[in-house]
């Protein structure tokens, strides 16, 4: 019976044993290259959604038919008043002044041209009526520029539509780089008096149709610039907060500061810009603000406890900051 307990005492040590070196070897074990990200600058201007044209957002009417379902066939069409050089089409989707695009781009389509307005003849400029479902763009601008041809009168067809409508911000038709089918009538199979068939070839906007990424021309010399004399200065320190609304709102502030990111979540895009591996993006940070404004949440938190501060002392805030 002696021995027996002996044994169980020494396997239940040896077990021990063995678990602390499995445990210090899992711990010790660098965590997989595979399994982390490293910095790509194609990668970057990708996810933020950079590097291609895209729809400025507009927050007036545009293009839109209405459909009972998916599988109604809708046609817009612009007269070019005479026959003219086309070498390039552009099809803007519909946009909206905020969140994501409007829908309506359909999934088959053609584009086609002709010197009649029955399209009784026809050359075929795009076909996308056989082949897979045309990828959603979103509010991507979508070009089509292989072919070179001469004709009066362009058509697109929508044979399968998506959201049950037809929709566009506008239909460029280019002829060496310029749009000639500004201003030019436009019709459409189904017309309607909501429809805004007009805008598809209205003029084009001041600063253009397309998402302004960089325009420094836009910007003044700051030799030109007028600093205002402001009438109170935000003091850097020394406040004393007493009991109230105010005091209230800076405590209910540093909360959401110190709860929002982790110190790592904050450094995650920096570290992806210096070239250093991290770990892959949480799935409650795959929105817009991560995409298309990476960083941003580390200059929200700085500026936030910065000017949070000025008002009230936080050790834990002051801390984080210093990080």
């Amino acid at each position: 019976m002696g021995q027996m307990k002996t044994k169980a005492i020494i396997l239940n040590k040896r077990t021990k044993i063995c678990c602390l070196i499995i445990f210090f070897s899992l711990t010790l074990s660098p965590i997989s290259v595979n399994g982390q990200v490293k910095y790509n600058s194609a990668n970057e201007l990708r996810e933020a959604e950079m590097g291609v044209e895209r729809v400025a957002r507009y927050y007036l009417p545009a293009y839109s038919t209405k459909a009972n379902n998916n599988n109604e066939t809708r046609w817009v069409q612009i007269d070019l008043g005479q026959v003219k050089k086309i070498d390039g089409i552009k099809l803007l989707p519909g946009v909206q002044g905020w969140g994501p695009a409007s829908g309506g781009f359909p999934a088959r389509f053609k584009i086609e041209v002709s010197d009649e307005a029955d399209f009784r003849y026809s050359i075929m400029y795009e076909d996308y009526t056989l082949k897979k479902e045309f990828p959603n763009p979103d509010d991507e601008v979508v070009t089509f520029d292989s072919k070179e041809v001469n004709g009066r009168y362009v058509r697109l067809t929508a044979t399968i539509l998506r959201d049950n409508k037809l929709a566009m911000t506008k239909i460029m038709v280019l002829s060496d780089g310029l749009d000639i089918a500004g201003g030019c009538t436009a019709t459409e199979s189904n017309p309607g008096k909501d429809s805004h068939i007009e805008l598809l070839t209205r003029p084009p906007r001041p600063q253009g149709e397309y998402v302004v990424t960089n325009n420094p021309g836009n910007v003044m010399p700051v030799e030109t610039w007028k600093p205002v004399a402001y009438r109170a200065q935000t003091p850097l320190g020394g406040v004393h907060l007493s009991d109230g609304l105010f005091k209230k709102t800076m405590e209910n502030n540093i909360s959401y500061l110190m709860n929002s990111f982790t110190f790592d979540q904050l450094a995650r895009n920096f570290r992806v810009k210096a070239g250093l591996p991290v770990e892959p993006l949480e799935d409650r940070f795959k929105n817009m603000w991560f995409r298309i404004l990476p960083g941003s949440e580390a200059a929200r938190f700085l500026t936030g406890a910065g000017n949070t501060l000025r008002w009230i002392e936080n050790v834990g805030l002051r801390k984080e900051i210093r990080m």
